[in-house]
């Protein structure tokens, strides 16, 4: 099982979270992509959301919900 499996796992079990999210630079569309393999879904994108450097950089987001997530593991 990848860490990310075991992250989601702990957050939804043991937390008892609804809802957990992440996020990641559109410049790395590979983090969207692991994002995606373990269930979760692009909720959207915040532009220029962080200032790095002299430049303002744009984010996507994304999330999974425990709904989906015990009907993923099911």
């Amino acid at each position: 099982m990848s860490l990310q499996l075991t992250l989601l796992r702990f957050a939804f079990d043991a937390l008892d979270l609804n809802r957990v999210q992440a996020s990641h630079l559109p410049r790395n569309p590979a983090s969207g992509r692991v994002m995606e393999k373990v269930g979760m879904v692009r909720d959207g994108l915040y532009r220029e959301r962080y200032l790095k450097g002299e430049m303002y950089e744009n984010v996507v987001e994304y999330a999974v919900l425990r709904r989906d997530w015990a009907s993923q593991a099911g």
